[in-house]
């Protein structure tokens, strides 16, 4: 389905902050056993967006379950939404921004332009080699937030963790007319 672009968007209103908040609480008791501290930061609440929400769920789960495999206990892992307000020039669209940072081992500078990739896996750095996965997370993230319109970008620093960062549009996506 990736490889022909059969994705459909099932798009709806859809209550956002539940959608990330029953994926955090999916890995409390992860956090809780490798004693990382594990926090949840929202103000949309209530807010509702036009999005599919098993995507989107899909998209969160990946990126949690990514902090949780490379972060080493003892470390932090924080989620944040919130409202996002076009820039004063009306560039970019209002939505949600969500993030989701860890200190974790980090990606190696050279490996972040090819992270959303299909199949490309980074070998890590010499102190923490990386031999997990299959290399298709991050890209199917990346096709879903491209499906819904919107941006995923990360920053990394090897051996100090990594944030990834979601912008959502909060405009509904372009379906075709049977799907509307």
């Amino acid at each position: 389905r990736a490889e022909l672009g059969v994705f459909n968007l099932k798009v709806r209103l859809t209550p956002i902050h539940d959608v990330i908040e029953k994926n955090f609480l999916f890995y409390d008791r992860l956090a809780q056993r490798k004693r990382i501290s594990y926090n949840f930061n929202s103000n949309v609440e209530g807010r509702e967006i036009l999005c599919d929400p098993d995507y989107m769920e899909l998209i969160v789960n990946n990126l949690l379950s990514n902090a949780m495999k490379f972060t080493p206990e003892g470390g932090f892992i924080t989620v944040q939404a919130g409202w996002q307000e076009s820039s004063p020039a009306g560039e970019g669209p209002n939505g949600i921004r969500i993030t989701v940072s860890d200190t974790g081992i980090g990606i190696p500078a050279e490996d972040l332009k090819n992270i959303f990739v299909r199949f490309y896996q980074s070998e890590g750095t010499q102190s923490h080699p990386v031999n997990t996965g299959s290399g298709i997370g991050l890209h199917l993230v990346k096709g879903y937030m491209d499906l819904h319109k919107g941006e995923i970008t990360v920053e990394s620093t090897p051996g100090k963790g990594t944030c990834f960062t979601l912008l959502l549009p909060a405009q509904p996506p372009q379906t075709a007319a049977s799907d509307s």
